[in-house]
């Protein structure tokens, strides 16, 4: 098949779901066509690694100030900001109904508008993978993140998500989803009178060929290991409730365990973590896996969420 792949961000070992499903499909055999967005000189370099494992890669730039001002430009409306944060319709204009492609393959609420763009302007078939309920979590964020911040962002967001992920379920020929419980939550906000698209539970693997266990490293006893995107709130509030009200239980019986924070653009809450003699703060690494071999214990001590923990299945592989 000849597939159409498009995802609002780099496809990477940091985004594993996008990332491998490409790689898979391609190692099947289809033709995957990667369209995509790249927002810095660390993630344009990525595009020659994608070009290996797909048939081709089509990928625009998309600045922070674009971001901005398309979420600015959504607040007076009932839209998400999520969902117009990602649009660049440079990306997909150029489709019409004459198009190479057997079905489109459209990630996430930041990438849905691309979809529906396309099932208005082409006659392909179209399927959203969802990911995650985003309404789901911004509920949670909503009572439970640490940063005001966060929990005013979430709030804000909350009822229009809602609202267009309700929206969008009729609007696709299919939707994929990471778990069972964000796919009745999707359901559940599908309005009255509407008939959704069919839904499947698509779940996360994990790729053992970059996450395995090594005999030869020899594991440290008193090492304690946590990872994640350390920008990303549900992970700001997860690292902060491990250090503040599970470590000080554990140095109390061990007060020579350390504690290393893994993930890339960690926000300040956690790079002051690193006071600590006993924290160490890593910031951005070319692989998390030596860091999953060499410690103890992986930790993922989670006070919400949704989907399906990435860092959890890629801890249990080491």
């Amino acid at each position: 098949m000849d597939i159409l792949f498009i995802v609002p961000y780099m496809p990477n070992l940091i985004r594993t779901r996008p990332y491998n499903l490409i790689r898979y499909l391609s190692e099947r055999g289809h033709r995957v066509t990667v369209q995509t967005l790249w927002v810095d000189e660390q993630e344009k370099e990525q595009i020659a690694h994608l070009q290996e494992i797909c048939y081709d890669v089509q990928a625009l730039p998309m600045s922070t100030r674009q971001s901005l001002w398309n979420s600015l430009r959504a607040v007076p409306s009932r839209q998400p900001l999520q969902s117009v944060y990602s649009w660049n319709p440079e990306l997909v204009s150029h489709l019409n109904g004459s198009s190479p492609y057997d079905v489109v393959h459209v990630e996430h609420l930041r990438g849905a508008r691309y979809g529906v763009y396309l099932k208005q302007h082409t006659n392909l078939p179209v399927v959203w993978d969802s990911v995650d309920c985003i309404s789901h979590l911004f509920r949670q964020a909503a009572a439970q993140s640490k940063s005001m911040l966060g929990r005013l962002r979430s709030r804000f967001e909350l009822g229009r998500s809602a609202w267009y992920e309700g929206w969008l379920m009729d609007k696709f020929d299919h939707v994929l989803v990471t778990s069972p419980i964000d796919k009745q939550a999707l359901l559940d906000l599908v309005p009255d009178g509407v008939t959704s698209a069919p839904v499947s539970v698509l779940a996360n693997g994990v790729d053992t060929i970059n996450f395995y266990p090594d005999p030869a490293v020899t594991r440290d006893s008193e090492t304690l290991v946590i990872s994640g995107k350390m920008s990303y709130h549900a992970n700001i509030t997860m690292v902060l409730h491990l250090v503040n009200e599970i470590m000080p239980l554990v140095w109390t019986a061990r007060p020579s365990v350390k504690l290393i924070i893994v993930g890339k653009d960690p926000v300040h809450e956690i790079t002051s973590l690193a006071e600590n003699p006993n924290i160490m703060v890593t910031g951005t690494v070319e692989a998390v896996t030596p860091y999953l071999q060499q410690a103890t214990i992986a930790i993922a001590p989670i006070t919400y969420g949704a989907g399906v923990q990435n860092k959890v299945l890629e801890a249990m592989a080491c």
